[in-house]
């Protein structure tokens, strides 16, 4: 590739920067390179092109899969259905799918087994979804699981990291009394489930109290968990110790009190 500039005097040849372009300057391809360039870049953007519409048709397919349709063979199909129903946030639907593949199993599908991580693919579509019930439905599909696990899906019993985003649904839901749904939920999970909260678990009902700063008492009530989690780390060396995400979400709860007396200093 080579680039000519012409004067009244002389002609000059200059090497061609590729990432470069500029007026008074022209590019010349010599006919066969230039017919072999178009040829060989038609053919990729044609590959191209006919792959990008293959993509689109398998993900149209794919997210039009509900539970009245027969679900798929394998946990990973289930899995990237469920995946890709959530992210297009059809979250009905995706909860929808998750039941039947558990009817499904019932029924003798042995291979199709849906288990906690499946109940998490959902449970975080609610908290993606934004939708004003996210956090009563994602609650409600963790009793589903409780209900399972009692009936003797023990593979079903609701983990550390389900119960999370359990309570973080919770922890930005608008309603009224969202925080205290929270802490209670936290309460049952050790007391019911045996799974004991963690720095997570904690920041996140720490974080719904900051969020719910309308209701009286919040901010107070974000600090006596600060200091609940510093007195069970200090006495048995739990995973509750609070971090900078803990302290900023009880400093947070106290700055949305305003201008009430006493804020800023308890901040």
């Amino acid at each position: 590739i080579s680039t000519t500039t012409s004067t009244t005097t002389s002609t000059s040849t200059t090497s061609f920067d590729p990432f470069t372009t500029t007026s008074i300057t022209q590019c010349y391809y010599r006919p066969e390179s230039e017919k072999k360039f178009k040829h060989s870049n038609s053919n990729r953007n044609s590959n191209r092109s006919k792959k990008q519409r293959n993509n689109r048709q398998n993900n149209n397919n794919r997210v039009k899969v509900t539970s009245k349709q027969k679900v798929r063979d394998s946990s990973a199909a289930l899995n990237a259905d469920l995946e890709a129903l959530t992210k297009q946030n059809q979250v009905d639907q995706a909860e929808d799918l998750l039941i039947s593949a558990l009817r499904d199993y019932d029924s003798g599908r042995s291979e199709l087994r849906p288990d906690c991580f499946h109940f998490a693919i959902v449970l975080k579509g609610w908290n993606a979804s934004k939708k004003r019930a996210a956090a009563p439905r994602a609650e409600a599909l963790l009793e589903s699981m409780m209900d399972y696990y009692e009936e003797g899906k023990t593979w079903l019993r609701p983990n550390k990291f389900v119960y999370n985003l359990v309570l973080n649904a919770w922890s930005t839901s608008p309603a009224a009394g969202s925080a205290a749904r929270a802490e209670a939920l936290m309460r049952r999970m050790e007391d019911v489930s045996g799974v004991r909260p963690n720095v997570i678990t904690y920041t996140t009902v720490i974080k719904a109290w900051a969020y719910s700063s309308q209701e009286k008492g919040s901010a107070e009530r974000a600090e006596e968990l600060l200091d609940e989690m510093e007195e069970i780390y200090a006495k048995t060396g739990r995973d509750c110790r609070p971090n900078v995400i803990t302290y900023n979400a009880v400093i947070e709860a106290w700055a949305k009190r305003g201008s009430e007396a006493g804020s800023a200093l308890r901040a």
